[in-house]
């Protein structure tokens, strides 16, 4: 039996290339991005179309994001 699967949120998130890399490996999840700039939004939502993304980092924290098991991160 496979295990279940890692939940990894993402802040700046981008276009979603480090998930994308976890989510090929077979063990990990996206369950939320933080993404800002609305063109890379679109990607994501395109990509992960039942993944919510929010868009303000500070906003999200104060209001508290969805627990993930791993947080990862690209460069602001």
């Amino acid at each position: 039996m496979k295990p279940p699967l890692i939940t990894v949120g993402s802040l700046f998130s981008g276009i979603g290339g480090i998930e994308l890399g976890f989510e090929r490996t077979d063990a990990f999840r996206p369950v939320w991005f933080v993404e800002s700039d609305p063109n890379c939004a679109r990607v994501l939502t395109s990509r992960w179309p039942d993944v919510p993304v929010f868009s303000d980092v500070r906003k999200e924290v104060k209001n508290g994001i969805p627990p993930a098991q791993v947080i990862c991160g690209g460069f602001p």
